[in-house]
């Protein structure tokens, strides 16, 4: 009985970083309509005066106007065509 519950504690112990990393905040990528490219960090939220709301990489703050929008998907996802990054 010990025995068992110490592997399932062994167990959990080794799955933890692996779940800790899963976990982090993946990286969104903004598009404007001007084809400036914005990166998040976490998904970007749109408030209720119609702003996208996110934090850069460097872990500020943003708000972009939803009309200057033109895509945001993760960055693993997004198409790389004619987008400038900044």
């Amino acid at each position: 009985m010990i025995r068992h519950t110490l592997n399932r504690f062994r167990f959990a112990w080794l799955l933890l970083p692996a779940l800790l990393v899963a976990g982090c905040a993946s990286k969104y990528d903004i598009v404007l309509t001007s084809n400036l490219r914005l990166q998040s960090v976490g998904k970007p939220r749109l408030d209720g005066d119609g702003f996208y709301v996110f934090k850069d990489t460097d872990g500020r703050l943003q708000r972009v106007n939803s009309m200057r929008v033109r895509e945001v998907a993760p960055t693993s996802m997004r198409s790389t065509k004619g987008y400038n990054s900044r």
